[in-house]
């Protein structure tokens, strides 16, 4: 098991796990069977529903988070168990296996990539144990959606589907947080990850490091979901990041139009008034400022 902080842009960084589980778990096996009919939908005709489904699905998953995707790729504790558990020297190897985090020091310093692998998992612990909840509770009524026998209940099975990635982001992060507790994470200098990331100004620039050096690590690492994954993150934060900055403009242009709105421009107004008393007319002089609220001349 090993692990990648891959700067994107500025304070911006996306985490990738790659492991190889030592033990199949049943929870593993009846994804593996699901992923599989997953797979199969996409060979179908264009034209049919189990295409239109397969695509619309496709489109659910690449909007799902990036840190989810993150946390789902963390092997269980089961997972990392050895298949002859008789041998207590290699579980307890095991145990105490030291994790790297490869990560550029070039660009990025090794205090800061785990003090937000630490914010993500405060963030992400409570959310995913709290819609893991939401799924479960939603799975009941979901299921009296089942109409017609040949049509599957969608409800159902993407139910089931956010059930199953809340737990498995859950428990991944429950890993993580008692690796960082057992102190095994060790920030890890990688001199390939410089070589790639060398000439990009990310941490004090606008730089951000595009698809082609994405596709660059994945192949210097040989891990193909890694170009996949770390794409998605980096597309979801620039569109975010874009979302804010769109957002941030509308409020300073809404609050220049409110100051503009509530400004009064005053100029000086000589204003004359007659009045007569007792067969004696006086006349009398003053200056206002003359705005919306108040006339700019007085009819005696």
């Amino acid at each position: 098991m090993k692990l990648f902080a891959l700067p994107i842009i500025r304070s911006k960084v996306a985490y990738y796990c790659y492991s190889i589980p030592n033990k199949q778990t049943r929870l593993s096996k009846a994804t593996r069977y699901a992923t599989k009919k997953w797979d199969n939908l996409s060979q179908a005709e264009s034209s049919s529903w189990k295409y239109k489904i397969y695509v619309n699905g496709q489109k659910l998953l690449d909007r799902m988070d990036h840190q989810e995707y993150f946390l789902k790729g963390v092997p269980l504790k089961e997972e990392l168990k050895v298949e002859n558990e008789s041998k207590v020297e290699e579980k307890e190897d095991t145990a105490s296996e030291v994790i790297p985090l490869f990560y550029p020091s070039n660009i990025i310093k090794s205090e800061k990539i785990i003090m937000k692998l630490e914010e993500l998992l405060e963030n992400r612990l409570p959310y995913h144990r709290k819609y893991m909840i939401y799924s479960g509770m939603c799975l009941p009524l979901s299921a009296t959606f089942t109409i017609v026998p040949i049509i599957p209940n969608i409800p159902f099975f993407y139910n089931v589907f956010r059930l199953y990635s809340h737990y498995k982001a859950f428990k991944g992060a429950q890993h993580l947080r008692h690796i960082i507790n057992d102190k095994r994470l060790i920030p890890t200098n990688c001199e390939k990850l410089n070589q790639i990331y060398n000439g990009l100004n990310i941490e004090n620039g606008n730089d951000t490091i595009d698809e082609f050096h994405i596709q660059r690590i994945a192949k210097e690492f040989n891990i193909e979901h890694l170009e996949v994954d770390v794409k998605r993150a980096r597309s979801q934060i620039l569109e975010n990041m874009n979302i804010k900055s769109n957002n941030k403009k509308k409020e300073n242009t809404d609050a220049k139009n409110t100051v503009v709105e509530d400004s009064v421009v005053t100029e000086a107004a000589t204003t004359k008034v007659s009045v007569v008393k007792d067969g004696i007319t006086t006349t009398l002089q003053a200056t206002l400022p003359t705005h919306s609220y108040y006339p700019t001349t007085l009819e005696s």
